[in-house]
């Protein structure tokens, strides 16, 4: 039983010391919490005690420039009040030479109101006669474009007259010379060779022949230019048409 006794002894005491040495360790733990709070805390009075400072200096700084405001607005209002004043008395002048100015305005806009409609006028005015130069212009225009037409024509009757007078000439001379060659070609041969190389009777009528043809050549003339001027033609043809009828 003694042995017994001093193991739950000795059992107590280690746990009592093992109690102790926790309790211990956290009291450890908790001064060092509360050292580091402190320190923290002296940290922020710190801080705490600058701002004061600071608050201090900048309340300074504020009274200092109150003071200044209320020097500037002391020296700065009494002269503002007189420029006020006086401005409050050319306030009246001013109102009766801007009515002045307003009334002399409402005039001239009335004038120029009284132009503008006589402007308006005058340009419709001169709209109208533009547009009747701009028709007289097309009737014109029209007009010299059919005499240009009708000179044309004209040009082209007149270069067909000239062609067909061409013609009608150069076939006359044709048939002149159709009509005269056998009788050159005969005067030729009786010059060259004399009456006997034709014998009598031959001779007088190839002299007939020759004859004939150059008094034909008249007859010939008559009846191109009967047969180139298109009047007569319709005629003649009528003529003959109305021949074949009978």
């Amino acid at each position: 039983m003694y042995i017994i006794a001093k193991r739950r002894r000795k059992e107590k005491n280690r746990r009592d010391t093992g109690n102790k040495m926790q309790n211990e360790k956290e009291n450890s733990k908790n001064s060092e919490k509360t050292h580091e709070k402190s320190f923290k805390l002296q940290e922020e009075n710190n801080n705490l005690a600058e701002k004061c400072s600071n608050l201090s200096e900048k309340s300074n700084n504020l009274s200092e420039k109150s003071s200044n405001l209320s020097e500037k607005s002391d020296n700065f209002l009494p002269k503002k009040s007189t420029n006020l004043s006086e401005i409050s008395d050319t306030l009246p002048e001013e109102s009766d030479n801007l009515s002045e100015k307003r009334s002399n305005l409402s005039e001239k806009s009335t004038n120029f109101s009284e132009k503008s409609t006589n402007f308006s006028e005058k340009s419709d005015k001169l709209h109208e006669k533009s547009t009747n130069l701009s028709e007289k212009s097309d009737k014109l225009c029209k007009k010299g474009d059919s005499l240009q037409d009708n000179q044309r024509k004209r040009h082209n009757k007149r270069a067909k007259i000239s062609l067909q007078n061409i013609s009608i000439c150069i076939l006359a001379v044709a048939c002149f010379t159709l009509c005269a060659l056998p009788g050159m070609i005969f005067n030729g041969l009786n010059i060259l060779k004399g009456r006997g190389w034709f014998g009598k009777e031959n001779f007088q009528l190839i002299l007939l022949w020759v004859r004939t043809l150059i008094t034909m050549n008249s007859s010939f003339n008559s009846l191109l230019f009967f047969w180139k001027n298109a009047i007569l033609r319709k005629e003649g043809r009528q003529v003959f048409t109305k021949i074949r009828k009978d």
